[in-house]
């Protein structure tokens, strides 16, 4: 298993998705797999449900994956109806599991001085979807066998590690312990449009289009090819923030980063997912935190498959930013809520 991962981390978290199971849909969940995720084979995921963890000891993301038949089994037993199909309105089953699963191993992981904070999860859906670690980062997979078939949990991250600079640059922030943390507001919102246009503009040579923002609905979606999210905590909201990418987009940024054609997306083109998510959020971190924001960041999650699409749970649906880069679309998601954990 990954060096960094271990089994103590990985436990609650395991004992939290049999609990789950069994407690809310009387489903009997047997570990196949624990390992590696290079290790394991993929399984044909239809629909996942992906969280950001930041703690005092570990970053990264979780992500909870099934396929189709796995998840409908699950949703009908939790439901008490017969569901044939994975509706978008299904979509809050998958969050609302990551969600129990997560408050399980949180509450035993804090006990251990973990200090685990979690963002809102992303719910993604389409035809072969994947999820993937970043080069730098390491992954653990546990497959789980039901009577349904079997669905994985995979945690992408690294321990953390504090050094005196870390305490350094903590010890100099501005301080908001005294008064009430910065507000969640269009401008936060803004320092991560600046973030991405930034780097488009210097990275990659583009000259991005921004178009009209919306709110994710039914009737306001969009499917694309690859993504990179990342959970995000502060003193005053979390949730996720991601970048999606339609295929053309990402060739192109590729090519400019490259200097070469790319005909295709392989395996390894996906990396500059992250490496963009990292940049924008790297850059409104540094602008944030000088306001006091103390901006936490999770190690982003890949995003890659068919007719892909990222669906939030109802009661906090993200914005969206489109914009036009290189004749083809990029989306910016926020979703982000004001209920973040309270410093005390």
């Amino acid at each position: 298993m990954a060096a960094q991962i271990d089994f103590n981390f990985l436990t609650p978290f395991i004992e939290g998705a049999s609990k789950a199971l069994r407690d809310l849909c009387n489903i009997s969940a047997r570990i196949d797999k624990v390992a590696p995720a290079a290790e394991v084979e993929d399984i044909p995921i239809a629909i996942a449900g992906v969280i950001g963890i930041t703690g005092a000891k570990y970053r990264g993301a979780m992500t909870i994956g099934f396929p189709t038949a796995v998840f409908l089994h699950i949703m009908s037993k939790m439901l008490g109806e017969d569901y044939k199909e994975i509706t978008p309105e299904l979509a809050d089953g998958a969050a609302e599991l990551s969600n129990i699963v997560f408050g399980q191993a949180k509450m035993t992981l804090n006990q251990l001085g973990h200090n685990i904070q979690m963002a809102l999860p992303n719910v993604v859906m389409g035809k072969e979807v994947a999820s993937r670690p970043s080069n730098n980062a390491d992954a653990a997979r546990i497959i789980f066998e039901t009577a349904a078939g079997p669905f994985m949990i995979e945690f992408v991250g690294h321990a953390v590690t504090e050094t005196k600079s870390a305490a350094s640059n903590a010890a100099s922030a501005p301080s908001v312990l005294a008064g009430e943390p910065p507000k969640l507001d269009g401008k936060v919102l803004m320092t991560f449009v600046d973030g991405i246009k930034k780097a488009l503009t210097v990275q990659f040579g583009a000259e991005p289009k921004a178009l009209a923002p919306f709110q994710k609905s039914a009737e306001k979606r969009y499917q694309f090819d690859i993504g990179g999210m990342i959970g995000v905590n502060s003193n005053s909201f979390g949730g996720t923030f991601a970048i999606c990418f339609a295929k053309q987009a990402f060739i192109k940024i590729l090519e400019s980063m490259m200097g070469e054609p790319v005909p295709e997306i392989t395996r390894e083109h996906e990396d500059a997912a992250t490496e963009i998510v990292n940049i924008t959020f790297g850059e409104a971190k540094r602008v944030l935190n000088e306001k006091g924001y103390g901006l936490e960041m999770a190690i982003p999650t890949i995003i890659r498959g068919v007719d892909v699409e990222s669906l939030y749970p109802s009661r906090k649906p993200p914005i969206v930013l489109p914009f036009e880069v290189f004749g083809s679309m990029i989306w910016i998601e926020f979703a982000f809520g004001a209920d973040a954990k309270k410093k005390k």
